[in-house]
């Protein structure tokens, strides 16, 4: 059976290994049925989808493009996303939850691997958005972070477990511990300034 999800990621390895460039229009449904090797009626689906996630967009008359500025866009969007789930799990997290975001901070902390790096980076962040319990923030910021995830290692950015990192998921912690929002707001905003401001110029 074909996977409507599959055939949006083969379109998604085209834009993002630079085959169809960022404003470039993509090929025409025929020719991406071809590509593809799906029908014509799969492939309206799977860009229903990208254009959906903002990864394309349509225009009357003229076909499909690649969306500008989409990583951009996405960590705006996880930025929105985890400010709320930060403000709840203020409110709402529980001993365990908070051991939980100990563990995941401390298995981020002692790790060497750079494979694991972006793994164990997102670990922590899933654990406060959980902290907050709110099922469908939580999701809704795993979606916008896993696609964003994609241009982290496309651009190479957040790679290394620095110091800087370590310290702001430190503070962030201690914040939600302390139960203070605006100490938590303001930790997350300058851990995803840098970025937010690399994506904004690519």
């Amino acid at each position: 059976m074909v996977n409507i999800d599959d055939i949006a990621a083969e379109i998604r390895v085209l834009i993002d290994n630079g085959q169809i460039p960022i404003g470039e229009r993509l090929p025409a449904e025929r020719k991406l049925c071809e590509m593809l090797g799906v029908s014509r009626g799969y492939v309206r689906k799977a860009l229903d989808k990208l254009e959906l996630c903002g990864a394309i967009e349509t225009r009357p008359q003229s076909g499909s493009y690649v969306a500008e500025h989409f990583f951009a866009s996405l960590v705006q969007a996880r930025l929105l996303l985890e400010t709320e789930c930060i403000k709840l799990a203020v409110l709402n997290r529980t001993e365990e939850d908070l051991s939980v975001m100990r563990s995941t901070m401390k298995s981020f902390e002692k790790n060497t691997s750079v494979a694991q790096h972006t793994e164990k980076d997102m670990a922590f962040h899933k654990a406060v958005a959980i902290g907050g319990h709110n099922p469908v923030l939580a999701a809704l910021l795993q979606l916008v972070s896993t696609e964003a995830v994609t241009y982290y290692h496309k651009y190479n950015v957040c790679s290394v477990a620095d110091g800087k990192v370590i310290k702001e998921h430190a503070d962030l912690y201690r914040a939600i511990e302390n139960s203070d929002v605006d100490a938590a707001i303001s930790v997350l905003n300058a851990h995803l300034s840098d970025v937010l401001k690399f994506s904004e110029k690519n």
